[in-house]
């Protein structure tokens, strides 16, 4: 969904038709196009129906609707093609179909009202992400040595056991992660400081949980590790009955220093608060695009309550600076401190904005 949202966007921003056809040395014909021409063909070659029939649960972005909507229009699905082929009346027709799509795009896009409805969408998915963020600034304003770890949790067969369909297996997940919050509140008790979730049910993946845990600072490493095998263990044991599968992401990713916050006289902060917004864009981030319709009895996302932060502790600014940093620290390097991009294929974990207004 992020590609077709992207594609949209560069296809209202050209011109010249996107897609040609040309004599092959071996007599034949064939399509041909330039590079958004090709990443086009390849969305229209995905199976839609499939896609849209995983995201019923789902109000999904108006241009990943109108994209769809479009190429259902012209049964593109059956179209698209790039190697060579002998039809040539078959091929024309292609063409111009594909190109017919292309300006269809344009001119939806175009239209009065189109882009009120994408900045409506827009503003609505950032409700909880802006929550989110919120908290964890929040927390952080309050305890500036933390260290932030995250676990991901699914099921064996992709599905909670018992759920006859999608509704009621978003009801039991989401009542499986509070239960889960909810021990890990009792188990450790003060050493977790605050903590925030999500699910998201795509097709291909299943139902999937994220868990985001604000410790203390003072924990080290190995009681890190060891609290985030309790947690995956409370998962698949005490909350699933055995059912369940969790993923520690502190293990796969090595975040036990990068991400530390260090406390400073003048409350400044480490990149650990720019990790925290990328962490809140990461649980938020199936919202931007697809965001799970209100249901009675589920819930999407959760997290603590936020702490009211006494105003001497507001925040000063953040240092962006590595060699700024590196001088508060008084130390040379700060590599070790130094936030990573996430990113997952073409995605890329930035801050989600609101929409310009004129």
């Amino acid at each position: 969904m992020v590609d077709i949202v992207n594609a949209v966007e560069r296809i209202a921003r050209s011109q010249k038709p996107l897609f040609r056809h040309i004599r092959t040395p071996q007599g034949g014909i064939a399509i041909r196009s330039d590079e958004l021409g090709r990443d086009v063909a390849g969305l229209l070659a995905m199976p839609a129906h499939h896609l849209r029939q995983s995201l019923v649960l789902y109000d999904l972005d108006p241009r990943v609707d109108m994209f769809w909507d479009e190429a259902d229009r012209r049964g593109l699905a059956t179209v698209v093609a790039v190697q060579p082929w002998t039809d040539e009346s078959l091929v024309l027709a292609s063409v111009d179909a594909l190109n017919g799509f292309v300006q269809a795009v344009r001119q939806r896009h175009a239209r009065k009202g189109f882009q009120s409805k994408v900045n409506a969408h827009v503003r609505a998915t950032l409700k909880n992400y802006t929550a989110l963020k919120g908290y964890l600034m929040a927390i952080l304003q309050l305890h500036p040595r933390l260290l932030p770890i995250t676990l991901d949790f699914t099921y064996r067969n992709g599905a909670p056991s018992g759920a006859a369909d999608a509704v009621p297996a978003l009801k039991i997940v989401s009542s499986h992660l509070a239960s889960l919050v909810e021990n890990v509140r009792t188990t450790f008790g003060d050493a977790v400081l605050g903590h925030a979730w999500s699910q998201d049910a795509m097709l291909g993946c299943g139902n999937v949980g994220h868990l985001l845990l604000l410790l203390k600072d003072d924990i080290d490493s190995n009681e890190s590790f060891a609290l985030a095998h309790e947690v995956a263990r409370s998962w698949r044991d005490d909350v699933t009955g055995g059912d369940g599968c969790a993923y520690n992401n502190l293990a796969a990713n090595d975040l036990r220093f990068r991400f530390r916050g260090i406390s400073q006289d003048e409350r400044r902060y480490t990149p650990v608060e720019e990790h925290l917004r990328r962490m809140a864009v990461y649980l938020r981030w199936t919202d931007r695009f697809a965001a799970l319709k209100r249901s009675p009895g589920v819930q999407t996302h959760g997290m603590g309550t936020v702490p009211k932060v006494p105003e001497q502790l507001q925040r000063a600014q953040p240092i962006h600076s590595p060699r700024c940093l590196a001088a508060a620290l008084g130390r040379p390097d700060c590599e070790h401190v130094r936030a990573m991009p996430m990113q997952t294929g073409s995605q890329s974990y930035g801050e989600p904005r609101a929409p310009r207004t004129r």
